[in-house]
């Protein structure tokens, strides 16, 4: 999606450790059982397995899926997140006052959500979609696609833009919230593409454990 220096790299992987070790807390202060969780959730346990071992950059869309599983807002989620990183840069993020939040339309998608949220913090940041992407390394069709809602970003590619935007996620995450009361009996890849319902199996596993 972007070029990362080696720099980047090693600090990307810091954060999926600390997402990770974040939500493998959240799951245990919940008391759930990652055999169980996972099958609620629609994730594969392996898959899942390496999202809590911070070796998996995962998508919104599934970093969402397991906030609806633990019942937490994304917010809440992330408040104890540790600090970004801050790079020396040629350029001073000034947020402007009275924008308020960004109106979100009933029945908008995470993805739709989010990008929303990243056009309303880059506008209050006061940068053109052109100097953002310039900044951030995203092509600027990808960030425009992103803002109108149609791209599931990584976990990297968010915090990539937090960067830019110098917003911690418990910040920026105010602007999304979790369905409630869902519950997925769907397999979700790894890319968060081609969901599909899971076997009998799995369904009668899913019965005996709720």
């Amino acid at each position: 999606m972007f070029d990362a220096s080696e720099e980047d790299k090693v600090q990307f992987a810091l954060y999926l450790q600390a997402l990770g070790e974040a939500i493998r807390s959240a799951r245990k202060k919940k008391g759930e059982v990652l055999a169980t969780f996972t099958i609620h959730i629609g994730l594969s346990q392996s898959y899942y397995s390496k999202i809590e071992q911070g070796q998996q950059n995962l998508t919104l869309g599934n970093l969402m899926v397991i906030l609806e599983g633990l019942r937490l807002a994304p917010e809440r989620f992330f408040q104890s997140f540790p600090p970004l990183r801050r790079k020396p840069r040629e350029y001073v993020v000034t947020r402007q006052r009275g924008l308020g939040s960004p109106e979100m339309p009933e029945g908008a998608t995470y993805a739709q959500t989010f990008g929303l949220a990243v056009r309303h913090e880059r506008v209050r940041a006061g940068f053109t979609q052109d100097d953002f992407a310039f900044l951030s390394g995203l092509a600027r069709p990808y960030l425009s696609g992103l803002e109108g809602g149609k791209k599931n970003p990584t976990f990297i590619v968010i915090m990539r833009i937090l960067e830019v935007l110098e917003l911690h996620p418990g910040d920026f995450f105010k602007h999304l919230r979790i369905r409630e009361g869902i519950h997925r009996a769907r397999r979700v890849g790894p890319k968060g593409k081609n969901p599909e319902q899971v076997g009998p199996r799995n369904r009668a596993r899913l019965r005996a454990h709720s």
